[in-house]
């Protein structure tokens, strides 16, 4: 995604959710950066939160509402209805750019002319916004063929040969399908499997400040002036509009690069430098040593005037953080981050990192939140820089995540790649969920494992409960249709799905697994059903068949609890958050929606006594004492389902009550936010619902308080804003906040969690119109402006939120000019947010 901010209500404060943004648009959906003056910003800005509040003011009627969001994300899945992901694709004139009729038939590459490896010559002019270059590719036939078809979009193929055994073999014609974005050579005789073949074809192209591709980027120094570099992305398919190739991921190759660059730059790939040679023109060529077998899309080479610094693993991978020379200052956290967690990936994986370096890079103009290139990992300038002074712990947080989630992919992703973009989810879902544990061991203290289920857990969840969702796998025949899988499916309820089978399995049976299919399909490519025959091999359980009712089909189930003296049923049934299917569905279940379910429970005899029992597609009965009170099912919520507890849910109410700590935190978030769901969908009573939120005066954790007030909380306030009841909800919520406000105070005290429930608390408080809390982040507000005196960086949000909203238009004025002189990309995002916040007519009517 381009560098774009989104904007978030103020309650949600500085909370720095998940990555998990939509990696690219369809090819006809992407946009060029936005250049403004300050007028057009301000009436931009006023008008996106405009917009913002009317779209979360519908979607509130309809559709579960976001629980969390990140502030590098482009947008928030969980709060729309999904994209459909099978596009209704016209059909194909099979017209070549000549006029002439197209031979090759298939979206697809043909599978008998296969890439060995790529010589590739690149001599970018940024100056001139231009590039030519050569490429020679060494190509492998599997059987006899008289033609040779490649993609090559969006530049021109100027010269072109092929050779067979040194010697020349003539091309009849050629043929350009712009349809398919491919090159079709048919050669005068035809090529027999026992030749070397080779393929050289010479281009020059554009580089264009288009975000993907190989592209130009820019960015502005401390004292203001522009510079320009030259970067590429490529996933999923945009390495063909770069130079020529085999742009799927199964046709992995290796690739050795040469590129010219001008004396005051740099060049970076994939692998390190092994030499530079000096043109009498001046310029410089950079070659590089030959890569690993990679696909196309994981290619990736940089110009830019970078600084940059480096430490080396105890294994002795040299790693190094790049980024513009007046924000390198901003890059220790990263570069630490990224040391321990490859080296810890290197223990938990059980097969080495395979390259002798990894580069990471910051890049001003930017689509993605970052890319997993092997070797050269591009990220977003706010998803790599952290800056102690100013930054909150939410941007270290996030820093940390990313860092963590593209390192995973040098294993999950690039050392073993999908064989097609239907299995994108064992990319993702993966990274997505290891992600978790890279940060945990750089940053402990912030028990991210807890923090998986307000970042993942429930997001999968709430998108998955749609009648419009789709399977994790999902048939993808067109390349338009891959952008469409990047999306909270592949990430979160994949995530969500590891996450439960790791708990099914056990800790060492997962490692063990997750090592073997490493092993065994390292350097190539793999499926789904690989994978799993991996674990199954560690375990006694039927892998397979069991992760196959969870990926081959969409929704998740909810289990329901009857109750009766001795005994209770567990019956199971597909989930919507929708009252009704739609008539027509893309999709139909293989298994009439019906799952293995782990079903893990707990009763008030034996609270800390955890019982597994496999509900096999089918509703089971088990044993409960007639003098026991309640069961909690999904104990420790490491299940991808919902429990409906029927009449036991006063039971649960009245524990929560007297003792809530019986329950661990996540229960108790996973209670209620079950609780919440099931009465939008009128499976419960709502006053049931609103019961259960009564004992959260007695409640100071993050986990559980996040979980209510992105929910519960929110739906309510969108509800009801305009109506009468709404001064009730806001003197109910102030009754249930009041002795939290007191504990949490002002100070930045405490562990990381209690620093997170602050900012949510008087985030919270100020949503309800808590007059202290608004006197105060008033109060801070000015002392910050007038004598720039320094705040808690961790409640800048709810401070400056305060202060845009109950000031005026010197106000927002001054934050303004803040936004355009920090050199911050994190304060940048804050900035840019609470501007949004102004009620000042003077402002929003500029």
């Amino acid at each position: 995604m381009e560098n774009v901010v989104v904007l978030f209500p103020s309650f949600l404060g500085d909370t720095v959710h998940h990555k998990k943004s939509v990696y690219e648009p369809t090819r006809h959906q992407r946009c060029q950066q936005l250049i403004c003056s300050r007028s057009w910003a301000i009436t931009i800005l006023v008008l996106l939160g405009m917009l913002l509040i009317f779209i979360a003011s519908l979607a509130a009627f309809a559709r579960p509402e976001c629980q969390a969001c990140s502030p590098t994300s482009e947008h928030c899945l969980t709060d729309q209805q999904p994209q459909k992901h099978v596009p209704t694709t016209p059909k194909p004139d099979f017209i070549s750019k000549n006029g002439e009729e197209y031979p090759w038939k298939d979206v697809r590459l043909p599978s008998f002319v296969i890439p060995k490896s790529y010589k590739l010559i690149m001599h970018p002019n940024i100056s001139k916004s231009e590039y030519h270059g050569e490429v020679t590719i060494d190509l492998e036939v599997k059987k006899e063929t008289d033609f040779i078809v490649f993609h090559a979009i969006d530049f021109n193929i100027t010269n072109y040969s092929v050779t067979s055994n040194d010697k020349t073999i003539s091309v009849k014609k050629h043929l350009q399908y712009e349809t398919f974005e491919q090159f079709y050579l048919q050669l005068e005789r035809k090529i027999q499997p026992s030749e070397n073949l080779k393929l050289s074809v010479m281009f020059k192209g554009e580089l264009k400040p288009k975000l993907h591709g190989f592209y130009k980027s820019s960015y502005k120094t401390k004292a203001g002036e522009q510079r320009h570099i030259a970067v590429t992305h490529f996933e999923p398919t945009d390495a063909r509009e770069a130079f020529p190739c085999f742009d799927e991921p199964a046709f992995k190759a290796t690739f050795e690069l040469s590129i010219t660059r001008d004396s005051q730059h740099i060049t970076l790939f994939n692998m390190p430098l092994k030499s530079s040679e000096n043109q009498a023109n001046g310029l410089i060529v950079d070659h590089y040593e030959t890569s690993k077998r990679m696909s196309t899309y994981l290619v990736a080479f940089v110009v830019c005037d970078f600084g940059h610094i480096h430490k080396t693993t105890k294994d002795g991978v040299k790693v190094r953080v790049y980024a513009p020379k007046d924000m390198i200052y901003q890059a220790d956290f990263a570069l630490d981050a990224a040391v321990k967690i490859l080296e810890y990936y290197n223990t938990f994986f059980g097969v080495p990192y395979p390259l002798p370096k990894q580069d990471l890079i910051a890049i001003p103009d930017f689509q993605a939140g970052a890319m997993e290139n092997w070797g050269l990992i591009t990220y977003r300038l706010s998803a790599l820089l952290f800056d102690p002074k100013t930054s909150s712990l939410t941007s270290k947080q996030w820093v940390a995540t990313v860092v963590a989630h593209e390192l995973a992919h040098q294993w999950f992703g690039d050392l073993v790649t999908m064989k097609w973009w239907d299995d994108l989810w064992l990319n993702e879902g993966f990274a997505s969920y290891v992600e978790y544990l890279g940060a945990d061991i750089v940053l402990p203290e912030f028990r991210m494992n807890d923090q998986f289920l307000l970042k993942d857990f429930q997001l999968g969840l709430n998108l998955d409960s749609l009648s419009t969702s789709h399977p994790i796998q999902v048939h993808v025949s067109n390349p338009d249709q891959i952008n469409e899988i990047f999306d909270t499916i592949s990430y979160n309820k994949g995530s969500s799905l590891l996450r439960m089978l790791r708990f099914s399995l056990g800790e060492e049976e997962f490692k063990n697994g997750l090592s073997s299919y490493l092993e065994k399909y390292q350097f190539g490519n793999a499926e789904t059903k690989d994978l799993w025959q991996s674990l199954q091999s560690e375990s006694n359980l039927n892998v397979k068949d069991i992760m196959d009712t969870w990926t081959l089909q969409m929704g998740y189930p909810l289990v329901t609890v009857k109750h009766t003296d001795n005994t209770v049923t567990l019956s199971q049934e597909r989930y919507l958050f929708n009252k009704q299917q739609p008539e027509k569905s893309e999709f139909t279940s293989p298994y009439n929606y019906k799952w293995y379910i782990p079903f893990t429970y707990v009763t008030d005899k034996s609270p800390s006594t955890k019982k597994t029992i496999w509900m096999n597609k089918t509703s089971v009965t088990i044993p409960f004492d007639s003098s026991s009170r309640w069961i909690k099912g999904n104990f420790g919520v490491n299940g991808f389902y919902r429990v409906d507890y029927g009449d036991i849910w006063h039971e649960l109410i009245l524990q929560l009550r007297n003792n809530h700590q019986l329950f661990d935190k996540a229960d108790r978030a996973g209670l209620l936010d079950d609780v919440y769901m099931l009465s939008r969908s009128d499976k419960v009573d709502v006053t049931t619902a609103l019961d259960m939120t009564q004992y959260l005066e007695k409640e100071n954790d993050y986990i559980v308080w996040s979980t209510v007030t992105s929910g519960q909380f929110n739906y309510l306030f969108s509800q009801l804003r305009y109506e009468e009841s709404y001064s009730d909800l806001q003197a109910y919520v102030q009754k249930l906040i009041n002795k939290q406000i007191k504990i949490v105070g002002w100070k930045d005290d405490g562990d990381i969690l209690k620093k997170y429930l602050r900012t949510l608390i008087l985030n919270l408080a100020e949503r309800v119109g808590h007059k202290d809390t608004i006197k105060e982040g008033k109060a801070q507000f000015k002392k910050w402006k007038d004598n720039r005196e320094s705040i808690n960086q961790n409640l800048t949000s709810v401070i400056l939120t305060i202060g845009i909203k109950y000031g005026d238009r010197a106000d927002w004025d001054f934050v303004w000019n803040r936004y355009k002189q920090t050199q911050v990309p994190s304060e940048r995002d804050l900035l840019v947010r609470v501007l949004t916040e102004t009620q000042d007519v003077h402002v929003i009517n500029m």
